[in-house]
């Protein structure tokens, strides 16, 4: 089997990537960007040295980083209260309990049993940090692997199919959130 660049890039060094562009000012974001798009492509290059018929794209960049401009995948199916749902059965989670409300009710005031934050990345991220590694194994490649599943099964349930891999949606989702 032919080894893939998106294989060989770290699903925690794109999210320390994108974590550095969301807080930089308008013209370091794109500096930052240009920058990560040039070390892959320098990653293709040096891959399609080593194999000639290597048939490597950014093209599992561009499905993870554009998610919605990508016709092909079609939807996932997960709003956040789905997935603040399904965070808190597979933690174990008392829904009524701090964090189980946080997640569920992350729009309303913190005196409701919100979040201070009205998004729900962040307040997702405030309830798993202590519960996820600080570091784990996912690539891209795994990334894009897991997400194009999750909109298989999806189309798939809405179409009568019952089947969902939870396993790896629970991978892509917490399994590495660094």
């Amino acid at each position: 089997m032919r080894e893939v660049v998106s294989s060989l890039v770290p699903w925690a060094q794109v999210c320390k990537m994108l974590e550095k562009v969301q807080t930089a000012v308008k013209g370091e974001k794109k500096e930052m960007l240009l920058k990560f798009i040039s070390q892959y492509r320098e990653l293709l290059k040096k891959n399609k040295e080593k194999d000639k018929q290597a048939t490597d794209s950014f093209f599992p960049v561009l499905r993870v980083l554009l998610p919605a401009l990508d016709r092909a995948r079609g939807a996932y199916g997960v709003k956040e209260r789905k997935l603040a749902e399904l965070y808190i059965r597979i933690l174990g989670l008392k829904k009524d309990g701090i964090d189980g409300q946080k997640l569920l009710n992350f729009r309303k005031p913190k005196s409701a049993g919100g979040s201070e934050a009205a998004d729900f990345a962040d307040v997702a991220y405030y309830v798993l940090r202590s519960r996820c590694p600080d570091k784990g194994d996912m690539t891209l490649e795994k990334v894009d692997t897991h997400l194009t599943a999750i909109a298989e099964n999806y189309a798939a349930k809405k179409h009568g199919c019952r089947s969902l891999n939870f396993r790896g949606s629970r991978t892509l989702f917490i399994g590495d959130a660094s």
